[in-house]
C-alpha cells in the first residue's frame, strides 16, 4: 500500500503541467508555421524577387520617365540583372542621347532598409559620347530600398530609381526583330 502523502504528491506533480499552463512553444514565423520569427531580411528577400519595370528614375538635377526611359530589373536568389536605356538632350542640345546601362550584381539586405550590391559585370554608354565604359568587378553600393506591394524604390547617393512589379512581360506577343519602341534605329532594309 502506497502512503497516502506520496499518493498526493503524484497528484500534485501530475496536475502541475495544467496549473502552470502550456509549455514554452516556438514563436510562429512571419509566414504562420511554428518556426523562427521571419527577418526584415528574409522577408524583403522573399518580397523583392521576380522581375520589375523601371518607371522613373532621377539623378544628376535630372529626371526621366515616360517614352524617355526604359528598363527592367530581376531579383534571383542572390543576384539581380539590371538594363536600363534612357534618352536626354546632348550638352550642345541639337539632338537626343540614347545612353544605357546594365550589369550584374550580387545583393544582400542588411536589416536597416538597405540593400547592398557586389558588382560582378556591368558597361554602360552613351552614343553622344560614342563610348563605353565597363563597370570595375567587386565594386560596392549601398541603396536605401523602400518595397509597398507592387512599387520598389531603390536611391543611391544622387539617384533614385522607381520600379512596378511585372507578372507577365508585356511584351510576350513579340516576334524577333520586332522594334517594339522606336528607339532604335530602323533596319537597313526597313529605310526602303
Amino acid at each position: 500500500m502506497v502512503p497516502l502523502r506520496f499518493k498526493s504528491l503524484a497528484l500534485c506533480l501530475a496536475l502541475l503541467p495544467c496549473l502552470l499552463g502550456p509549455g514554452p512553444q516556438e514563436p510562429k514565423r512571419g509566414d504562420g508555421r511554428r518556426g523562427t520569427p521571419q527577418t526584415e531580411e528574409e522577408r524583403l528577400h522573399k518580397e523583392v524577387l521576380g522581375f520589375w519595370e523601371l518607371t522613373h528614375m532621377s539623378g544628376n538635377g535630372n529626371s526621366y520617365y515616360g517614352a524617355d526611359l526604359k528598363g527592367y530589373l530581376l531579383f534571383a536568389t542572390d543576384h539581380l540583372a539590371f538594363e536600363y536605356h534612357y534618352q536626354e538632350p546632348t550638352r550642345e542640345r541639337t539632338r537626343t542621347a540614347v545612353s544605357f546601362q546594365s550589369g550584374i550584381q550580387k545583393y544582400r539586405f542588411d536589416g536597416l532598409g538597405r540593400m547592398e550590391t557586389l558588382s560582378l559585370i556591368g558597361a554602360g554608354g552613351s552614343d553622344a559620347e560614342a563610348g563605353l565604359f565597363l563597370e570595375q568587378p567587386g565594386r560596392p553600393r549601398v541603396f536605401t530600398i523602400e518595397l509597398m506591394g507592387d512599387r520598389l524604390v531603390l536611391a543611391h547617393t544622387f539617384s533614385r530609381f522607381e520600379y512596378d512589379r511585372v507578372e507577365t512581360t508585356p511584351y510576350s506577343d513579340l516576334e524577333p526583330g520586332v522594334n517594339f519602341d522606336d528607339r532604335l534605329p530602323p533596319k537597313e532594309d526597313e529605310e526602303k
